[in-house]
C-alpha cells in the first residue's frame, strides 16, 4: 500500500474512532475494529426488538464507512443505517443515539463529496454536543479534501474555532479537547509545528483532567501521526504513539493497541528502522492470537512490505502466501488487493516481469471488483513499467493510455507515477522528446508535493536513469544522488544496485575513481546480498513449497470438486428415483382420480334420472292437488248454493204462514242456514285455504244476524279475534255457538235496552288453546235456570256444538250474560 493512501485510510480511521465512539461506552467501539460486518449481520438477525438493533445499525453503519476501498453501495448501506437508527432512536426517545444517527449520516455525505446535503445537517451557531461534532468533521473533509485552497483552510479554522467557542461556553472540557485537537491538526497542515504541538498538549491535558484513559490514548496516536513527516520527527512520532499503545493496554483494548502498535510500525518502516517495524508487526501478530482475533493478513502485508524494501524475497513471500491463507481462512479479502500488488512487486524486484505482471493484473481487477478505482491508476503504471522490460512498450502504452482516459487520475501522487510511466514506453520507443516531456512532468509534480517516500524516491532513480541513457552524466548523477540520501527502507535493494552501477559508471568517466570504487564495492554488496547462492536457493524453495501447496490445494479444489460431482450424481439418482416413484403415485392417484370421476358421473346421472322422476311425480302431485282444490271449491260452492236454495225456500215459505211459532222456527232455520252458508261461501273463492278466518267471519255473521233482526242501529258490536283461524268442522260449531248467543242476545236483550252492546273475543294461546267469549249487556238467564237444563233450542244447540269441540263452558250472569268457551285447536 503507498505511503500517501496508507495516511488517508490512516487518518480517516483516526477521525472515525475519535468522533464517532466517544460517545460511547467502550464495548460500541470495540465493535468497530473487533468484529467483522459479517459478525455484526449474524448478530443483527439474532435481536427481537428495534432496542436491540439500534446499537447494531449504528455499528454497521460505522463499519461500512470503516472499509478499505469504499464502494458506493457501502455508502449507500452507511446511509441506510444512519436513517433506520434516527427514526428508531426517535421513536424510543433515545436522542443520544438520534445525535449519533445525524453525524453518521453527516459522515456519509463528506464520504462522497456532498458538500449541500452535509451543510443542511449543520446548525449554526453551533448550540449542542452534535453541533460541535459536525463542524469538527466538515472542518476537517474541508482540510483533507482533492484541491483543498484557501478558501477551504479559512472555512476550516472557523469551524474549528466555532467549536472550541460553543464547547467552551457549554463548559463541555471532552470536546474543548476535540476542538484543540483538530485545531492542531490544522495548523500541522500549514507545517506550523510548534503551534500544532502546544494545541495538542492542550488538548491531552483537558483530556488527562477528566480521567478518560481511552480518549487520551486516541490523541496520543493523533499526535504522533500527524506531525509531518522529517528525520527530525520520526523518534518523536513513536514517543508519542507509544504513549496511546500504553495507555490502550491498561484498560484492556487488545483491538486498539494492536491498531496503535501497528502505527508505530509503520512510523519505523518509514524512518527506515525496517528490522524494528517488522518486530513491531509480529508483536501484534502475538496480541492478535492472544486476543483470539484471526485476520493476521492485516499484519502480515505490512510485513510484506518491509521484507521487499529489505531486499528479503523469501521473507517477503513467505508473508505474502500467509497473508493469502489468512484471507481465506477469514474470507475477508478488503487487502487482496494490495496483497496481489506485493506479489507483483516481489516479482519485480527479482526479475521476472512476467509474473509480476500477472499478480499486477489480479491487483487492479481485485480493486475494480472492490469499486476502489483511486489505487488502479497505480497498479496499472507499474504493470507498464513491468511490460517494458518484457519489451511491450506499445501495449504498455495502449494500457496507460486506456487508464488514463477511464480513471481520469485527480491526486498528484497519481499523476506523478502515471508520467513515470509513460515515460519508460516512450523512452523504450525511442521518442526521446515525449519521454523528456512525462519525466518533466513528473519531477514537476514531486517538487510541488514532495511525498518524500517511496514513490518520490522512485522518481528521482527513473529521472536519474532517463538522464544517464541520454548522456546527461552530471544531471544524472544529482538526480541518482539524491535518490540515494531517501531513508532506508523507501529505495528498493535492486533499484539502489541499479543506481550504484549508474553512479560507478559517472564516477569513472569523470576520473572520479574512488568515488567509483566505492560505488563499485556497494553495487556488489548488494547484488550479492540480494541474489547468492543461499538465498537463491532459499527462494527457489520457498517458490516450491508455494506451488507444490498451490498443487496441494488444487488436487484438493479437483477432489472437492469431484467429491461435490459424486454427491450431486448421487443426488440427481435419488431425484431421479423419487421422480419415478412419484410419477407411479401420482399415475395410480391419476387411475383412482378418474374412476372416481367416472362413478360419480354414474352416481349423478342416475340423481338427475332420479330427480327428473321426482320432478315428474311432484308436477302429478300439484296437478292432482289443484284439481282436489278446485274440486273441494266446486263442493263448497255447490254446498253453499244448495244452502241458498234452502234458504229461499224457507223464505218463500215463510211468507205463507200465519202461525207465530213456525214463523219464528223458519226465521231461526234460516239464520243457522246462512251461518253454514257463509263459511262455504269463503272456502270456495280462489286464494283461499282449507282453515276460516275467525275475524272475518264473525264480522260477516254479526252483520248477517242485526239485518235479519232489523237492528243495526240498536246492536253495537266488539269483535276481537287476533286472527284465529280454525278448519271447517271448527269453524260451524264455533259459527252457530256465536250464531245462537247473538241471537238470543238480540231477542232477550234488545227489549229492556235502548241499546245492546254484544262483545265477541276469539283468542289462541301458545299451547293452542282456543278461548270463545260472548258477552251482553242484557239481563241475563232468569233466577233459577241453568243452560244444561233449559228446553229451549238454542241452548240445546251451544251445548251439542260445545261438546262438539270437546271444550269447556263457563257462564257468568252479571251484568248481563257472559259465555266463555275453551276448545283445543286441531292441527
Amino acid at each position: 500500500m503507498g505511503y500517501r493512501h496508507l495516511k488517508r485510510c490512516l487518518q480517516f480511521l483516526l477521525s472515525l474512532i475519535a468522533v464517532f465512539a466517544l460517545t460511547f461506552p467502550p464495548c460500541f467501539s470495540q465493535h468497530i475494529d473487533g468484529e467483522t460486518i459479517q459478525e455484526l449481520d449474524q448478530k443483527l438477525m439474532t435481536c427481537k426488538t428495534d432496542r436491540q438493533r439500534l446499537p447494531l445499525w449504528l455499528d454497521l453503519g460505522k463499519r461500512y464507512l470503516l472499509k478499505i476501498g469504499t464502494v458506493p453501495s457501502d455508502i449507500d448501506s452507511a446511509k441506510y443505517f444512519s436513517i433506520c437508527s434516527k427514526s428508531v432512536a426517535l421513536r424510543l426517545g433515545e436522542d443520544s443515539l438520534a445525535s449519533e444517527s445525524d453525524i453518521l449520516l453527516l459522515k456519509t455525505y463528506l464520504e462522497i463529496n456532498d458538500q449541500k446535503s452535509a451543510a443542511a445537517l449543520l446548525h449554526r451557531p453551533a448550540k449542542s454536543v452534535t453541533d460541535i461534532r459536525a463542524l469538527l468533521l466538515t472542518g476537517e473533509n474541508y482540510m483533507y479534501r482533492h484541491g483543498v485552497g484557501k478558501t477551504d483552510y479559512d472555512s476550516t479554522n472557523q469551524m474549528f474555532e466555532e467549536a472550541l467557542l460553543c464547547s467552551r461556553k457549554l463548559k463541555l472540557v471532552r470536546w474543548e479537547a476535540e476542538a484543540l485537537r483538530f485545531q492542531a491538526k490544522y495548523f500541522f497542515e500549514l507545517r506550523d509545528l510548534a503551534k500544532g504541538r502546544r494545541l495538542f498538549e492542550q488538548a491531552i491535558h483537558l483530556v488527562n483532567s477528566i480521567k478518560n484513559k481511552y480518549l487520551e490514548g486516541i490523541f496520543w496516536i493523533d499526535y504522533g501521526y500527524n506531525i509531518p513527516d522529517n528525520d527530525s520527527t520520526f523518534d518523536e512520532k513513536a514517543r508519542l504513539i507509544t504513549k496511546s499503545i500504553e495507555l490502550f493496554h491498561a484498560v484492556g483494548m487488545p483491538d486498539k493497541e494492536i491498531w496503535a502498535v501497528r502505527a508505530r510500525a509503520e512510523v519505523y518502516r518509514r524512518q527506515g528502522k525496517l528490522d524494528t517495524a517488522a518486530a513491531e508487526l509480529l508483536r501484534a501478530v502475538d496480541l492478535q492470537k492472544k486476543a483470539g482475533y484471526r485476520n493476521f493478513h492485516e499484519s502480515y502485508q505490512p510485513l510484506t512490505d518491509i521484507y521487499i524494501f529489505k531486499g528479503d524475497y523469501d521473507n517477503a513471500l513467505t508473508y505474502a502466501l500467509n497473508a493469502v491463507k489468512s484471507m481465506e481462512q477469514t474470507r475477508d479479502t478488503t487487502y487482496a488487493a494490495y496483497v496481489y500488488e506485493r506479489l507483483g512487486d516481489i516479482y519485480s524486484e527479482i526479475g521476472e516481469p512476467s509474473q509480476s505482471v500477472t499478480w499486477y493484473a489480479r491487483a487492479a481487477s481485485a480493486f475494480e471488483l472492490a469499486g476502489d478505482r483511486e489505487p488502479v491508476i497505480r497498479i496499472k503504471s507499474l504493470a507498464a513499467i513491468q511490460m517494458v522490460i518484457l519489451h511491450k512498450a506499445g501495449l504498455a502504452l495502449e494500457l496507460l493510455t486506456e487508464a488514463k482516459k477511464t480513471y481520469h487520475p485527480l491526486m498528484p501522487v497519481q499523476k506523478e507515477l502515471l508520467a513515470r510511466a509513460m515515460g519508460e514506453c516512450y523512452s523504450a520507443l525511442r521518442q526521446q522528446g515525449k519521454a523528456a516531456m512525462h519525466f518533466n512532468e513528473m519531477m514537476s509534480v514531486e517538487r510541488n508535493i514532495h511525498l518524500g517516500n517511496q514513490i518520490s524516491a522512485g522518481a528521482y532513480y527513473a529521472f536519474g536513469s532517463f538522464k544517464f541513457q541520454s548522456g546527461a552524466l552530471k544531471t544524472a548523477a544529482a538526480y541518482l544522488d539524491t535518490a540515494l540520501h531517501f531513508s532506508p527502507g523507501r529505495v528498493p535493494l535492486a533499484h539502489l544496485k541499479d543506481m550504484h552501477l549508474m553512479l560507478f559508471k559517472i564516477d569513472s568517466l569523470n576520473g572520479d575513481y574512488a568515488a567509483a570504487i566505492k560505488h563499485l564495492q556497494q553495487f556488489q554488496q548488494i547484488k550479492d546480498r540480494i541474489f547468492n547462492d543461499k538465498k537463491v536457493r532459499q527462494f527457489n524453495e520457498l517458490m516450491l513449497r508455494y506451488e507444490a501447496e498451490q498443487n496441494r490445494k488444487d488436487i484438493a479444489d479437483l477432489k472437492n470438486i469431484a467429491s461435490h460431482q459424486r454427491r450431486e450424481l448421487r443426488q440427481a439418482t435419488q431425484i431421479r428415483q423419487f421422480i419415478l416413484v412419484t410419477s407411479c403415485l401420482l399415475l395410480i392417484l391419476l387411475i383412482l382420480a378418474y374412476s372416481r370421476y367416472r362413478t360419480k358421473q354414474r352416481h349423478n346421472l342416475e340423481l338427475k334420472w332420479k330427480q327428473a322422476e321426482i320432478s315428474q311425480k311432484n308436477l302429478s302431485l300439484e296437478k292432482m292437488v289443484k284439481e282436489k282444490e278446485c274440486l273441494v271449491r266446486e263442493a263448497h260452492h255447490r254446498v253453499k248454493n244448495n244452502l241458498q236454495i234452502i234458504i229461499s225456500l224457507l223464505e218463500t215459505q215463510y211468507g205463507y204462514l200465519e202461525h207465530e211459532h213456525a214463523i219464528k222456527a223458519i226465521r231461526e232455520s234460516t239464520g243457522r242456514m246462512q251461518a253454514i252458508s257463509l263459511l262455504h261461501q269463503k272456502l270456495y273463492q280462489p286464494g283461499t285455504s282449507a282453515s276460516i278466518d275467525m275475524e272475518l267471519y264473525v264480522r260477516e255473521l254479526v252483520s248477517y244476524l242485526r239485518e235479519s233482526y232489523d237492528s243495526d242501529a240498536l246492536v253495537q258490536p266488539v269483535i276481537q279475534a287476533q286472527s284465529v283461524r280454525l278448519d271447517i268442522s271448527q269453524a260451524v260449531a264455533v259459527g252457530m255457538i256465536i250464531h245462537e248467543a247473538v241471537s238470543n242476545a238480540i231477542k232477550y236483550a234488545l227489549p229492556g235496552n235502548s241499546c245492546c252492546r254484544i262483545r265477541i273475543s276469539i283468542s289462541e294461546d301458545e299451547t293452542g288453546w282456543v278461548q270463545l267469549v260472548i258477552k251482553d249487556n242484557g239481563p241475563g238467564l232468569p233466577d233459577g235456570i241453568h243452560i244444561d237444563a233449559s228446553p229451549s233450542l238454542g241452548m240445546l244447540l251451544i251445548r251439542t256444538f260445545i261438546d262438539q269441540l270437546e271444550g269447556k263452558l263457563s257462564i257468568n250472569n252479571e251484568k248481563g250474560l257472559k259465555l266463555s268457551i275453551w276448545f283445543l285447536k286441531t292441527a
